[in-house]
């Protein structure tokens, strides 16, 4: 319920326009993966002590922040109006980004802890 209701805090803060491209899904994709990316490394002591704290965080709160089914929708309705080259540009900045924002967050979540230590 926190994640999703994040989600629509910022689809009303970044509104997608009738024929526009849909930034607030791609800005919690992104977001999403940076997260869950410090989550894997940094969270890993966190929820080996508190069994039910990373589904909580992975699945409910990130997974429900974040969102591929509007993804591959939106995708789908940028073909239909016949906006290809948008469509392949949502799709290939959404996988690349996502990528890279998982493994940023992946890396700031080891350099973070090797600092610490």
């Amino acid at each position: 319920m926190i994640g999703a209701t994040a989600r629509y805090v910022l689809a009303e803060a970044v509104p997608t326009a009738e024929a526009g491209f849909p930034f607030s899904t791609l800005i919690a994709n992104i977001f999403g993966s940076f997260v869950l990316g410090v989550f894997v490394i940094a969270g890993a002591d966190v929820v080996a002590s508190k069994r039910l704290l990373g589904p909580f965080f992975a699945v409910g709160l990130i997974g429900s922040f974040t969102t591929f089914s509007a993804f591959a929708v939106e995708s789908v309705v940028l073909v239909d109006r016949d906006e290809h080259l948008l469509a392949v540009a949502y799709v290939a900045t959404s996988l690349a980004f996502g990528l890279a924002a998982a493994w940023c967050g992946m890396g700031a979540a080891r350099r973070f802890g090797q600092a610490r230590r």
